[in-house]
């Protein structure tokens, strides 16, 4: 943002480049996507490289897909979480309560709650990807809403800064 500051978004492209701008976007969602407190880091950039001349759908897809991958990182540290749950009754019991409180509600509401909440929130997805690993929710059901999620975001901020 404090490039911004000095540099207009198409001066910047000019001097990074499309390709580079492409990998910078990338690294910025991992970097974003993977660290709780600097989530939104991925979003000015994403407006700033649309405005800048990027291709928005190129730049949504690629944002999505590395904070997707951030957050699936999230989700194994969950797992590994999970042994540690293991040694603690107390929190073995309220994983497992979550989980069949999970599986009570009908196979569509969580997959949609997870893309609602990573699609059109600005909150950070480590939570929710680390809980789902936690009460060992499965992978692929994690997997495919939180990635049209992250898509769905993205896609909305790479939009509104080509408009």
């Amino acid at each position: 943002m404090v490039f911004l500051w000095f540099y207009r978004p198409e001066k910047i492209i000019e001097e990074i480049g499309v390709t580079n701008g492409y990998i910078l976007t990338f690294i910025l969602a991992f970097l974003g996507g993977f660290a709780t407190i600097t989530a939104a880091s991925a979003y000015p950039a994403v407006v700033t490289l649309a405005i800048g001349g990027l291709n928005p759908l190129m730049l949504g897809i690629i944002a999505a897909v590395g904070i997707t991958i951030a957050d699936m990182i999230f989700y194994y540290f969950g797992q590994k979480g999970r042994d540690l749950a293991d040694e603690h009754p107390k929190f073995d019991k309220i994983t497992k309560s979550m989980l069949k409180w999970v599986h009570k509600q009908p196979k569509w509401i969580i997959p949609f709650f997870i893309w609602v909440y990573v699609g059109l929130t600005p909150f950070p997805n480590n939570a929710l990807t680390f809980s789902g690993g936690i009460i060992e929710y499965k992978f692929r059901k994690v997997l495919i809403p939180d990635f049209l999620g992250n898509l769905t975001l993205m896609l909305i901020l790479a939009y509104i800064g080509a408009a």
